[in-house]
């Protein structure tokens, strides 16, 4: 759950001041705006107005915090509000695919960049309201990681198949150190390693132990310089006994 901080208590939408009422116009404005232009800057303005009326809409509660289900509802009953999260779950998720398909085309994989689903895009847009609402602790890279978060299994997910099928995607994201983990880790004959796609292929606990890995790699950021030791640390765990690790 991406999501697991109290938030305060939602008052009535239908209790809007006239102070509220101009946020919501002014906030409004923002989202037309850069769905106009695109302009990031339009959403810069539209999460400063969002967090103001939500600072008006919402009242702390110590007895009783609410849920999720209170900041749904007031995105559901604002659709100024609303209108923000489907412009910032865009451009989220536009921005992930683009990052996403540059790694995919360095590491030679042909497929292309996992996009959200539905259900991703609707958690991406409540990540996005919990960080404008009154919640004990956000922050720019508590954002960033959250969002990560949504898609990192199918990413991971994919590289790993991509490694279990094809060598050449081993020898892009090992780069120097290929030959070496080849050397130590795959399987072998009496004459030679086979590869290191094989050893993903006929080692479901290796696999698994990748997968994982890769997705903690995509949720701290995706570093492609770091990639090599994630993967050369995954599987050299997962191929030394345990009676030695």
């Amino acid at each position: 759950m991406l999501i697991d901080e109290p938030i305060a208590e939602a008052l009535p939408v239908g209790a809007l001041g006239e102070h509220e009422q101009e946020l919501a116009l002014q906030l409004q404005a923002a989202v037309d705006s850069h769905e106009r232009s695109g302009d990031p800057r339009d959403l810069d303005a539209g999460f400063v107005l969002a967090r103001r009326l939500l600072a008006g809409l919402m009242r702390p509660d110590i007895d009783r915090p609410a849920g999720i289900d209170e900041l749904r509802r007031l995105v559901d009953e604002l659709p100024a509000l609303g209108g923000l999260l489907d412009r910032a779950a865009d451009t989220a998720g536009e921005a992930i695919e683009r990052s996403c398909g540059t790694l995919f085309a360095s590491l030679q994989i042909a497929r292309r960049a996992p996009r959200w689903s539905a259900a991703e895009r609707d958690t991406a847009r409540m990540v996005f309201a919990y960080a404008c609402g009154p919640v004990t602790a956000t922050s720019p890279e508590w954002l960033a990681r959250s969002l990560r978060r949504i898609s990192a299994p199918r990413i991971a997910a994919a590289i790993c198949e991509e490694l279990s099928r094809r060598e050449v995607v081993w020898r892009a994201a090992l780069g120097d150190g290929y030959a070496s983990l080849r050397h130590r880790c795959a399987p072998r004959t009496a004459l030679r390693s086979r590869g290191l796609a094989e050893l993903l292929r006929g080692d479901a606990g290796c696999r698994r132990a990748v997968t994982a890995r890769l997705e903690q790699w995509v949720i701290a950021g995706g570093a492609v310089e770091t990639l090599p030791q994630e993967l050369e640390a995954a599987v050299v765990h997962a191929r030394t006994p345990s009676r030695l690790a």
